[in-house]
């Protein structure tokens, strides 16, 4: 006898067939659902891609609940913040995060309770640099990730690195964290990084298999038990017998062209998954700015102002209007104040010169020059012509002065015709000579730290210069005369060095190397590395001071 199906079940399961059919007519609605959402610009930010699962899991499973959990979090981070527990806020931050990855704020106030709060109760520069290192990480690894359009997380991010890390930085022991930052972006790019070529790196693994040579260098590592792709940055590691083989590898002429176009697919690709930035963004600044050494602060601040910028003109393409007119306003003059800083800084101390356990040792980027002079202009007619006069004209001024001090004095020349017709002031209807004189003499008793330092070093590599040339006299009045700005630049310092080794001034023996470096540089680079090594030992043989000097550095 085959058991009666009551009628109220069979209405169950009518209703539950109909709300299969339902769920399942509107996922194939959704792809089309959020093409619309998109094209009418309804959302901020494009759908999560590539996300964690625990992400995913947070932002769609716990539904209503998510409000209370998060509700909850915030009030045990308050708790442990106030008890002084650090290290357990990490993961309640990093949870609140996951919790709310759309809400800008959350990710501004985890950056800056890490990078400001949390760093400046550290008792030492290592431990404050772990914390700045990591409000950096979340604002630009994570928040970002998921709130692409907008654009004060991109500010906010460029002016923590300039705030904490850059040549200005205000914190104390910045300069502690510039030689930490030097040496992380040292090991992305494997040295000085070269944009022109890692530009034209493959976008996927499969296309560079595609190309024959690389392949079969690929192929070649395998033979020997590595695997490139993920063993690259950690090839110091592998045993001797390995590394040697490698080594093998490396130099042979036929594996040059592949071995590049390999090495520059790993950088980007790192650059993209790690550091949540692009090769080609970067290359296009370069060449509309100038050169720029990556390992710096600098042109990382420039590059998210250069974000925040497009950004912002995305957030202006949107209907749906998240500020008013003035927080528009305030936001996008900001943008444009980022920017201009971040170029002005590269100028002053964009191009490096070599690291000391103290300071990563800089000189003054002039390939930027011009770019940063037509940016005060077109931002002053953006802005009113009024808007940074005042800053333009002391930008003038160094610029002057730097050309001046580096030999260069037709650049020196044209920016004093400039500085002369734009503010035509009494004080500036004197010979270049004149002005330097009198500005050199403002900036030992009144300028910053940095440009000090500058000064003198600018100064040291010209007396080399003239000891090179036979002009014995003009070195030793120029060693005579650094002696006496060393002693004022000391003077006015010395107070920092107390509780911060990072504050304090160099030693002139300092100065002295460094500029020997930059003068043996400059011989590898007019002569060619082979023959300029030559001639420097020629130099060192003829003048032993040289040798003495780098040999001490050694």
């Amino acid at each position: 006898m085959v058991p009666k199906i009551s009628k109220v079940w069979l209405i169950q399961l009518g209703y539950l067939v109909l709300a299969i059919l339902c769920i399942m007519m509107s996922a194939q609605l959704l792809p089309r659902i959020q093409e619309k959402r998109t094209d009418y610009q309804l959302t901020q930010n494009r759908p999560l891609e590539n996300a964690p699962p625990e992400l995913v899991l947070a932002t769609t499973a716990l539904g209503g609940l998510r409000c209370f959990l998060v509700d909850y979090l915030w009030l045990r981070a308050t708790q442990l913040r106030e008890k002084g527990s650090h290290y357990e806020i990490i993961q309640l931050y990093d949870w609140i995060g996951k919790l709310e990855p759309r809400i800008p704020d959350v990710w501004r106030y985890i950056s800056w309770e890490m990078a400001y709060n949390i760093c400046d109760a550290m008792p030492t520069p290592e431990e404050r640099w772990r914390w700045v290192a990591k409000g950096i990480h979340q604002l630009r690894n994570v928040g970002l990730r998921y709130n692409q359009n907008m654009p004060h997380l991109y500010w906010e991010l460029g002016f923590m690195i300039s705030h904490k890390v850059d040549v200005n930085a205000a914190d104390p022991y910045s300069q502690y964290y510039q030689i930490r930052w030097f040496e992380i972006w040292q090991d992305v790019f494997v040295g000085p990084p070269d944009l022109a070529i890692l530009a034209g790196a493959p976008i996927s693994w499969e296309k560079l298999m595609a190309e024959p040579e690389v392949e079969k260098l690929v192929a070649q590592f395998q033979t020997i038990g590595v695997d490139i792709e993920k063993q690259y940055y950690h090839l110091s590691q592998l045993p001797q017998e390995k590394r040697e083989k490698l080594e093998h590898l490396w130099q042979q002429p036929e594996n040059q062209l592949p071995l590049q176009k390999l090495v520059s697919y790993l950088i980007s690709q790192r650059l993209e998954q790690e550091y949540n930035m692009s090769v080609s963004k970067m290359w296009q600044l370069e060449q509309k700015y100038g050169h720029l050494d990556w390992r710096l602060p600098s042109p990382h601040v420039l590059y998210w102002a250069e974000e925040g910028l497009a950004a912002f003109e995305r957030l202006k393409q949107t209907p749906s209007k998240r500020l008013d007119a003035s927080e528009m306003q305030i936001l996008e003059q900001n943008l444009d104040r980022l920017q201009h800083m971040a170029l002005q800084d590269n100028f002053e101390d964009g191009q490096f010169l070599t690291l000391t356990p103290y300071r990563v040792v800089c000189t003054p980027n002039f390939s930027v020059l011009d770019a940063l002079q037509n940016l005060y202009e077109k931002i002053q007619q953006k802005w009113g012509l009024e808007k940074g006069r005042e800053s333009h004209e002391e930008f003038l001024k160094r610029a002057v002065k730097n050309c001046y001090m580096y030999n260069q004095p037709e650049k020196a020349k044209e920016y004093f015709t400039i500085l002369q017709k734009k503010f035509p002031k009494p004080e500036y209807n004197v010979s270049i000579d004149q002005f330097v004189v009198q500005d050199i003499g403002r900036t030992i008793n009144f300028g910053q730290r940095h440009i000090i330092e500058s000064y003198i070093l600018a100064k040291q590599l010209e007396a080399y210069r003239g000891l090179l040339y036979g002009d014995f006299e003009h070195f030793q009045g120029l060693t005579s005369f650094i002696a006496v700005v060393h002693a004022r630049y000391v003077e006015r310092h010395e107070i920092a060095a107390a509780d911060n080794p990072f504050g304090g001034p160099r030693p002139l023996a300092y100065f002295q190397t460094s500029a020997a470096k930059m003068l043996r540089q400059e011989f590898l680079q007019n002569f060619g590395t082979e023959k300029g090594e030559s001639i420097w030992k020629q130099i060192e043989a003829r003048f032993p001071l040289f040798s003495k000097l780098l040999e001490k550095e050694k």
